[in-house]
């Protein structure tokens, strides 16, 4: 849904605007401003996604309208709209960084393809947007997930009964720095004890073996290997040991 500010001190001009533009995509959120200084106190209060901008206005006018907004690192795209027109207006207004300027009365067809390719490049920046985030997403869960072997190497290199005290200290520092770090990142390791009842949503039975009674049965014996999430997502299942 695009928020769109008209700056426009001729009412009938503006009517048209509104009603070409909700005929366009009635999604579109339309305000309107009947001079540049409106439109600089709408600007400063609420975000837009395109503004249609009038140059010769009372108060302010469209180029000093566009230069303030500018000069407060905005980079809404503006459609200048003039009924002066000259070279000089236009090429002033796009080093400005307006998207398009157009003369009035204004050619309904040419605003129309106008506002049609913002929303398209608006659609493809969302969509390319997304589409990083997702790749970003999948690097980061693919390197955290090749790092999990790595620690349970140095979980099992802590259990070892034969490691002198001086390797074990020096071993569990690393282990406290490698999983903090990675626990900033997202990555945790799932809660699982010895007697936990055997979920399968949650747990990987690798092996099951005879319950020595009733109270054992479907419960955890051993955990093998421990299991990961990232974020809500579990992204290793931890496995263990179940008695039937």
């Amino acid at each position: 849904m695009s928020k769109i500010l008209i700056i426009e001190d001729e009412e009938p001009i503006r009517r048209v605007l509104v009603r070409i533009l909700k005929e366009e995509d009635d999604n579109f959120v339309i305000h309107e401003a009947s001079d540049g200084k409106l439109g600089l106190d709408l600007l400063k209060n609420e975000s837009f996604d395109l503004v249609l901008c009038d140059i010769k206005m009372p108060k302010v006018d469209g180029i000093e309208l566009l230069q303030r907004t500018r000069k407060n690192n905005s980079t809404i795209p503006f459609i200048m709209l003039t009924g002066h027109g000259n070279i000089e207006t236009a090429v002033e207004s796009m080093k400005l960084g307006a998207y398009d300027f157009i003369s009035k009365p204004p050619d309904l067809n040419r605003l129309i393809n106008s506002v049609r390719l913002f929303a398209e490049f608006e659609n493809y920046k969302r969509r390319t947007a997304k589409e990083r985030i997702d790749l970003f997403k999948t690097a980061g869960k693919e390197v955290l997930s090749s790092l999990i072997p790595v620690v349970e190497d140095f979980k099992r290199a802590l259990n070892q009964e034969d490691a002198n005290q001086e390797d074990t200290q020096g071993i569990q520092l690393i282990y406290n720095k490698l999983t903090e770090t990675l626990k900033n990142q997202g990555l945790e390791e799932l809660e699982v004890k010895i007697g936990d009842s055997f979920d399968l949503e949650i747990h990987e039975a690798i092996s099951q073996i005879p319950a020595q009674n009733d109270d054992q049965k479907g419960k955890i014996i051993d955990i093998i290997e421990g299991g990961y999430k990232l974020g809500d997502q579990v992204i290793k299942f931890p496995k263990v040991v179940v008695a039937q």
